[in-house]
């Protein structure tokens, strides 16, 4: 059977809820790329680049799984699923409400 790889997006507010999903696929045997998330001050070339690979991962992946909490889903995050429609990859959502992650 082939490995499954999924690729998270989301808002970078919740990082904590990346590592959650990630950790509990991964116990699934699933590969999973996800945005870099950086608190460094970044070039408008840097932060390009890093658009571009994230993009690169979506192009990659048999699924993508879109972070949901309390529904808030951010401008980036919905260029990003609309990326992942043109591209015909699957789309699941992990939605939480704000209390629970």
């Amino acid at each position: 059977m082939a490995v499954k790889i999924v690729t998270l997006c989301g808002s970078r507010k919740y990082a904590a809820v990346f590592e959650t999903v990630e950790l509990a696929l991964s116990k699934q045997g699933v590969i999973v790329l996800k945005p870099v998330f950086s608190d460094e001050v970044l070039t408008p070339i840097e932060l390009q680049n890093l658009r571009q690979t994230h993009l690169k991962k979506i192009d990659l992946a048999d699924e993508v799984v879109v972070i949901n909490v309390a529904g808030y889903i951010g401008e980036r995050t919905r260029q990003e699923i609309g990326y992942a429609q043109r591209q015909h990859k699957r789309i699941r959502y992990y939605a939480v409400t704000e209390n629970e992650h």
